[in-house]
C-alpha cells in the first residue's frame, strides 16, 4: 500500500480526546487512532510490551512442582533408576510449560482474542476476576473513550501479590489508569 501523509479526520479526533498532538508515526496511542479511522496502514495487530508486574496464577502449583522435582532428584540420585530420572525431566518440562503460560503465554493469547474482536474503542468492558489485570488492561488498551471495569475478590492464593493496589499500579505502568475501574466484590454478588 502506498505512503501517505495526509492525517485522517478522524486521527486528529481522536488525538484531541487523548490529549495528543494528532500523528500517525508514533506508537501506541497513535496506532488506536489510526485503527478507530480505519486506517489500512494502521489495521494490522497492535502489540503492546507489557510494563506491568502479573504475578504467577495458582502459586502453589509451581512450588508444588518444584517440591516434586526435589523429591524425584533425591530418589534419582539414591536409586540411580532411569525411572526417576525421567520423572523428574517431565516434572521440569511441565514447570517450565506452565511458568511460559502464567508469564507470557496468556498475553499472546489474549491480545490476539481481543485483536480478532475489532474492538471501535468507545465500548465498556467488564472482567470479573480480573487479578492483577492481565486481560482487563489489554482490553482497555484497545479503547479510546470507552471504560473497562475490573472486579475481583483479590485472593493472594488465586495470583502471586493478587490486590487492587497492584492492578492499580499496572493500569498506570501500561498507561491506561484513567480508563479503568476497580471494584471489590464477588462476581454471583456484583457491587453495582
Amino acid at each position: 500500500m502506498p505512503e501517505t501523509n495526509e492525517i485522517h479526520p478522524k486521527v486528529i479526533e481522536c488525538s484531541k480526546v487523548l490529549g495528543l498532538p494528532p500523528s500517525i508515526d508514533g506508537p501506541g496511542k497513535w496506532d488506536r487512532c489510526a485503527m478507530a479511522a480505519g486506517s489500512d496502514r494502521m489495521a494490522e495487530r497492535v502489540t503492546f510490551r507489557r510494563r506491568g508486574s502479573y504475578g504467577i496464577d495458582a502459586p502453589i502449583a509451581p512450588a508444588f512442582l518444584a517440591g516434586l522435582a526435589v523429591h524425584y532428584l533425591v530418589l534419582a540420585i539414591v536409586t540411580g533408576k532411569g525411572m526417576f530420572w525421567g520423572a523428574l525431566c517431565f516434572i521440569f518440562a511441565c514447570e517450565a510449560f506452565y511458568l511460559h503460560g502464567t508469564l507470557r503465554g496468556k498475553f499472546v493469547l489474549w491480545a490476539e482474542l481481543l485483536d480478532r474482536l475489532r474492538l471501535r474503542g468507545d465500548e465498556r468492558i467488564l472482567d470479573l476476576g480480573c487479578g492483577r489485570g492481565a486481560v482487563l488492561l489489554v482490553a482497555a488498551q484497545h479503547l479510546i473513550t470507552g471504560r473497562a471495569m475490573g472486579v475481583d475478590l483479590w485472593r493472594s492464593v488465586d495470583q502471586s501479590g493478587n490486590s487492587v493496589e497492584a492492578t492499580q499500579r499496572n493500569a498506570v505502568a501500561e498507561g491506561v489508569a484513567e480508563r479503568v475501574e476497580l471494584h471489590t466484590g464477588n462476581m454471583t454478588a456484583l457491587p453495582f
